[in-house]
């Protein structure tokens, strides 16, 4: 079987987790000089995000609106949450990581998740050595969302 880095394309994004999710970005952008057109913010009944980029790393701030992902979110850690990878074929990817004992956790545990663009999966950090790792396969040819 192939070795995991034969899927990986590149880095996906850093996710930091907040509370206050104006605030941090507000933050972000005085110390950094981001304009608000730099910033692409969505809102959702479960969480709050916002995405952009320092230095050509990607990052997503997320704000857990709901009592379910604030216990998922908050009780975990604050600060740096997971490492995003861009993979091709995420179902490779995934047999991949189970043949090297880690399991699929956080919230994807059953598996797979399938969004309209892309296709994504979480796995247990007591597998990986504490780092939460997520990897995202695009579903659209050419769209880097």
């Amino acid at each position: 079987m192939p070795a995991i880095n034969d899927y990986i394309i590149g880095l996906r994004h850093v996710g930091i987790v907040t509370e206050n999710l104006d605030e941090m970005v507000d933050r972000l952008q005085a110390i950094f000089g981001l304009a608000d057109t730099a910033v692409e913010r969505v809102d959702s009944p479960e969480t709050r995000f916002a995405f952009f980029s320092i230095g050509g790393t990607p990052y997503e701030v997320i704000e857990p609106v709901s009592d379910n992902f604030k216990e998922i979110l908050l009780k975990t850690n604050q600060g740096a949450n997971h490492v995003c990878y861009n993979v091709s074929d995420l179902e490779a990817a995934v047999a991949t990581m189970k043949e090297k004992n880690v399991r699929l956790g956080h919230v994807t545990p059953e598996g797979i998740v399938s969004l309209p663009s892309f296709k994504m999966a979480y796995f247990n950090p007591e597998d990986t050595a504490g780092i939460l790792i997520e990897m995202v396969e695009d579903l659209s040819a050419g769209d880097d969302s």
